[in-house]
């Protein structure tokens, strides 16, 4: 196994940014160079492994579906795209029927989901990473 060769990295940040890393790091045991070492890991992983799908960030995109018509065939072969690995060939011989029956099925699914949250509640969201980290969600004054 090759050894690798570590680098030194800085960058600036406010007070603000400093303190809130500190939180995060006392909270979850970590060192500041141990948190920023994962956070930058975590940034770049579907770029230095494209068969890892993305949150919803990275470059190259990865994970996008893509459906090519086969005219000889009248059928259609999915595909997902790998981003700098090109693409993954999920299924073949889709025909046109099938295909809108899935897409019936997926319109519908979408359907019942907001049908779901137009019954829910409206209010403030608060993310889940700032309730982990110390914010209380019912403070008295």
């Amino acid at each position: 196994m090759a050894t690798k060769e570590w680098i030194t990295l800085s960058v600036k940040v406010t007070q603000e940014q400093k303190n809130v890393i500190e939180r995060i790091c006392q909270h979850d045991g970590l060192t500041v160079n141990k948190f920023l070492s994962g956070v930058i890991a975590k940034e770049i992983e579907p770029i230095l492994n494209p068969t890892v799908l993305a949150e919803n960030k990275g470059m190259p995109l990865v994970g996008e579906n893509k459906l090519k018509y086969i005219p000889e065939k009248d059928n259609f072969v999915w595909q997902l795209d790998l981003g700098i690995n090109g693409s993954a060939v999920l299924g073949e011989e889709f025909s046109l029927f099938y295909l809108e029956n899935l897409k019936r099925a997926i319109d519908k699914g979408i359907e019942q989901r907001q049908d779901f949250h137009k019954k829910v509640k409206k209010g403030v969201v608060i993310p889940s990473k700032m309730i982990k980290y110390g914010v209380k969600k019912n403070v008295s004054n």
